[in-house]
Formats: C-alpha cells, structure tokens, sequence
C-alpha cells in the first residue's frame, strides 16, 4: 500500500543543519576527488541522500550544489573533449533535452494553477538538476569499456555501504522503541526503504558471483542484506524487475555451480529471515495489507490510486496534446507544494512525459529508447561471455524501464542510457587482460576473491 511523505518516520534528517550540510559537503567532494565513480553511483542510486542536508543563508544550498561544482570545475576541460570526441550520443542528447524541457517548464508553459511555480518548488527541480549532472559527466567520465567495470565495482561499493549503514540503523530505529511494523515507514537521510535499491544490489551480487569475484562469506551477507531490504521496501514493481533482469543476465551462465549456489543461498536466506524475532508478524501483516487493499474494492484502490491519477494525467495530456501542460502543472498546485501527497508524480514517467511534453516530448522519448533498444539487441544476439559488462547494462535499463511504468527510477535509467551510449562507441581492445581485470586489483576492490 503506497504511502504519502506524511506517513514515514524521519529517524535521521538533516534539514535546516549547517554542521550536516558542510560534513557532507567536504565528504562527497573528498570522495570524489579520489574516488569519483563512488559519487556517480551514489548520485545515480541515491539520489534523496545528496539532498537530505540543507543551510540556509540567503536561499537554501545542498550538499549536492557544492559536488556539481567541484566537479565541472575539475573535469570542464574533458567535458569539451568528451564533446569533440562525439562520446555524447545522440540518446544522450535528446535525454538532456527530455530533461531540460521537464526541468524548464514553469519557463516554458503558462500558469496553469495561479501563480507561477517557482523551481525550487518545481517537482521535477531535484530530479532534473540530478539527471542533466548525470547525463553531462557520465560520458567525461567513462572513456572505454574498463570504466564501465570500475562504475559496477563502485556502484556495488555504494550499495552494500548503504545496506549495512541502513541496517544498522534499523536496529537502532526498533531499539528506539518503534514497533517492528513500522520499519517500513523508516526515513533515514530522505531514503525510505522502498528507496534502498536492493534489487539492484542483488543484480550486482549475481554479476559477482558469475565472475567469482567475492568471498562466499560476503556473498551470503549481502545476499541476506538485500532480500531484507526488498522486504522491508514491499514493492511489487521492485520484486518483478529484479526477477526478471536477474533471470536474464544469469540465464546464460547457469551451471552446476550456479544452480548450487543459489539453491544454498535461498535456503540460508529464508532460515535467516525466520529466525528473526517477530517476523511471522510482520509478514502476516503484510500480506493482510495486501489481501484487505485487493479484495472487495474498486481497481483504483487495489492500484494504490494509481489509475486515478493516469486518468487525470491523460485527461490533462487532452487539453493540449502536442506540446503538453508542462511537467509541473500536471497536478493541481496545492497538492503539489502545499500539501506534498504522493499524487505529486504520475508514478507512470512515459505518461508524465505524455501529459507535460505532449506527443513531441513522448515521440523523443521513444526515439531515444528506440535507440537503446539498437544496442541491447547487438548485446543480446552477442555470444554472453563475450559482453557480459553489456548484459548487466542491459539488465539494469530493464530494471529502470520497468521502475519507470509504476515507481520513481530517479537516475538510474537515464545514467544507463549513458552507459550504453559509451559502451556502443568503445571497443573491446580497451579492456585488460584476464590477469590484470580490475576486479582482481585490490586498491579498487576490497571484497575481490579470498578477502573477507
């Protein structure tokens, strides 16, 4: 059942924090002075984080604001040659202009709900700014097919730092005196945990585990980790898509080992998650909320009021099909900044696309998937040993895709729309050789095969 932002438990914010604002500040741009692809996942994956800290002097600054800018300032001069060198495709440039329209739209559209929306207002202000950053440095950043290895490393970096912090303070959330059931409503850093990306992680854990690149230890923590985080997210459209992607990247290396492992893992899992004090009731209230929101109600509620909201976005895309109503008029106003219910996005984008860009937003939109649908094909028709940095690709943008019909994917998609742009243009000459791939160097992973 989907809730409103009125519903969670803020267990740790740092809004309106001076102190919180300049640490993690200094960090993110420690971080990615000597670490920069660790940055990119983060603002790719969790993206709430970057902007979970505000000051306010004159107008309100964000950790993220200081980030953006050590990093332009940095890499200004490989962004210009990122452009001579035509690493930005043309997914990649209809993507930014996607975005920017979104981003621009109280400039673009007249008021459709009184006076104008200003952008730190503008629903799609945090979410556009992120994406444009993510569009521009991705393709600066990753020159050739190694880097895209460096970005899964780093990103399954983030992503097990994440699950073990945020279970951590879990334990602290229920020690506090919070009820088990209401772990689920837990914010910590603006991240519910719906937000935690733990099917992502359980993808990223597949890849390791085909190429036998992490310790059987850490294997079954993080495994249990991310199950435990896909719980606690209770989302349909999460489970799904990280069924469906893990099943196509691992079918073709599916053997005795595999199966073995899996079978092990699913079963120390499941005792794990048993074990757990309380958890039978959990689960039974879990599935009640499910039984009680699909029985003897209307499809709009067994939807969480989904369809109501397509119908009112398609009913708003009618009033000006061609150009759209603009991405932040699509909802009424008060709803939107007022009283910051859960109907302030679509939870469709190809339909918030449709009603705030119209046909000729939607029709760029298709292009740039159709594009992407041109690599993937050459990925899937390869033989899968030989791109397997490409399958994982292509099982993340099936992850983000299938996230963007029912959920928010944030940058996830559109920094993969990047990623494959690259991974189309670079060739295989410049990966290292077998006893010099990246995963085997310790300096950049520190869970590679034999450490624990």
């Amino acid at each position: 059942m989907e809730l409103s932002l009125n519903n969670y438990v803020n267990f740790l914010s740092l809004e309106g924090s001076l102190w919180g604002w300049l640490v993690m500040s200094v960090l993110l741009i420690l971080v990615a002075q000597f670490r920069p692809f660790l940055v990119v996942a983060l603002m790719s994956f969790y993206p709430t984080v970057l902007w979970s800290a505000s000051w306010k002097p004159f107008v309100t600054l964000y950790p993220t604001y200081s980030l953006m800018l050590f990093f332009f300032v940095k890499h200004i001069k490989d962004v210009f040659v990122a452009l001579f060198e035509f690493r930005y495709g043309i997914a990649v440039w209809l993507s930014l202009i996607i975005v920017t329209w979104s981003f621009m739209s109280p400039v673009f559209y007249s008021d459709s709900y009184g006076k104008s929306i200003l952008f730190s207002m503008n629903p799609n202000y945090q979410r556009g700014l992120s994406n444009l950053f993510l569009l521009i440095i991705i393709p600066t950043l990753v020159k050739k097919r190694e880097d895209i290895r460096r970005f899964f490393v780093s990103s399954a970096h983030v992503l097990m730092f994440t699950h073990v912090v945020l279970t951590v303070a879990a334990v602290f959330f229920l020690l506090a005196g919070n009820p088990l059931y209401e772990l689920h409503l837990m914010r910590f850093l603006n991240t519910p945990p719906v937000f935690w990306e733990s099917g992502l992680l359980v993808l990223l854990l597949a890849y390791f585990l085909v190429n036998r690149k992490m310790s059987a230890g850490l294997l079954i923590i993080f495994c249990i980790l991310a199950l435990f985080g896909l719980v606690l997210g209770n989302s349909r459209t999460r489970f799904l898509a990280t069924f469906l992607c893990g099943i196509y990247f691992i079918y073709p290396y599916i053997n005795v080992r595999i199966v073995v492992w899996t079978s092990v893992l699913t079963i120390l899992i499941l005792s794990s998650l048993v074990a757990l004090p309380g958890v039978e009731g959990y689960f039974s209230k879990l599935i009640d909320q499910r039984v009680e929101q699909s029985v003897g109600k209307s499809f709009s509620e067994m939807s969480s009021g989904r369809v109501t909201a397509y119908d009112y976005a398609y009913k708003r895309w009618q009033e000006k099909p061609l150009l759209g109503v603009g991405s932040c008029y699509i909802f009424p106003k008060a709803d939107l900044i007022n009283k910051r219910t859960s109907s302030a996005r679509v939870h469709n984008y190809y339909l918030e696309v449709l009603a705030g860009q119209g046909v000729a937003g939607f029709f760029l939109l298709v292009v740039v998937l159709g594009i992407c649908l041109v690599m993937i094909l050459k990925i899937v028709f390869s033989k899968a040993d030989a791109v397997m940095d490409g399958r994982m690709l292509v099982a993340l943008f099936m992850y983000g895709t299938i996230n963007w019909m029912f959920k928010e994917s944030w940058g996830i998609t559109y920094s993969i729309i990047a990623l494959l742009s690259v991974y189309g243009k670079s060739s295989e000459s410049g990966l290292p050789s077998p006893d010099e791939e990246l995963f085997g160097t310790a300096t950049e992973l520190t869970v590679s095969h034999g450490v624990n």
